[in-house]
């Protein structure tokens, strides 16, 4: 690791920082390598403390997963990738603020890319209440385990499509007591374009099954009062609201998949949490001297 960080370089910027890593990632057991990695990094502060950074680099030879193929001595052997990673985020101290970043990626036969964006703002409304909204979209084309027949290990050309939106809000009563609200929603969409069996080498080869497509709704809340009761002793009551539906047909559109997902059964859980803090010398100078 090369790293080097640059203090006041010009007038508008308070620190910048400079980073080249290179890694070489073996596994265990079986003792296998699994990937080698160069990257590079950068990150600079401004003096209107916005935030910037980029991140890029990939691999210097092919990876063996020996995670996908779900199996401790195979492995899936994929041809190396390339990415670029970049996002920013203003001045916190301010009401408003907002956080953006994305990235891509593509091997280097182009047969395998993805993308992801994800787009924050904050707003702090008061002293004592923020809000925070997230919404996170990425859209990938890789090969992915789909099951195992006899001694094949199946996959499929996958075309996966995520959609995330997150609202979280926040009440500071005290300083020992605080209310927590966060209300969740995601949408995965996968459909399969070939069938495909691992040969000996790791490599996908067609085969000839049919995969089905898999679409996923989750949409859950929760709400949290926290109390600090005693010097490090906190109560934590919490009320959780979760929908979960899964269906091997797609959904046209985002907005189809949520208006469906209310239709699911909800399940409501209300959990209590109690964390003591005693003090083994206190206990012992007050209740046995």
């Amino acid at each position: 690791v090369f790293d080097y960080t640059f203090y006041n370089p010009s007038d508008k910027v308070l620190r910048w920082h400079l980073q080249a890593r290179f890694a070489n990632n073996m596994y265990y057991k079986p003792k296998h390598l699994l990937s080698s990695e160069l990257n590079f990094h950068s990150c600079m502060l401004l003096k209107s403390h916005m935030h910037m950074y980029l991140n890029f680099g990939g691999e210097l030879g092919n990876i063996y997963d020996f995670n996908e193929t779900r199996t401790s001595d195979r492995y899936y052997q994929k041809l190396r990738t390339n990415y670029l990673v970049g996002g920013f985020s203003t001045n916190y101290a301010r009401k408003i603020a907002l956080n953006m970043s994305g990235n891509y990626w593509r091997n280097i036969d182009k047969e395998q890319s993805g993308f992801s964006v994800s787009v924050s703002p904050r707003l702090q409304l008061t002293p004592s209440f923020l809000l925070i909204f997230r919404s996170d979209y990425s859209d990938n084309t890789s090969y992915g385990f789909t099951g195992i027949e006899g001694d094949d290990i199946q996959f499929g050309l996958r075309l996966r499509e995520d959609i995330q939106n997150v609202l979280d809000a926040q009440y500071i009563f005290n300083n020992k007591s605080s209310l927590l609200l966060r209300i969740s929603h995601i949408h995965s969409s996968v459909q399969y374009e070939g069938s495909y069996i691992l040969d000996d080498d790791g490599f996908p080869q067609a085969a000839d099954f049919d995969i089905d497509p898999i679409d996923f709704n989750m949409l859950n809340s929760f709400l949290t009062f926290n109390l600090e009761f005693a010097p490090g002793s906190f109560l934590s009551l919490t009320w959780k609201y979760e929908i979960l539906e899964a269906k091997d047909e797609l959904y046209n559109n985002y907005f189809s998949a949520l208006n469906s997902t209310f239709k699911e059964s909800p399940n409501n859980s209300v959990s209590l949490r109690l964390i003591l803090y005693l003090n083994y010398f206190t206990i012992k100078n007050r209740y046995f001297n």
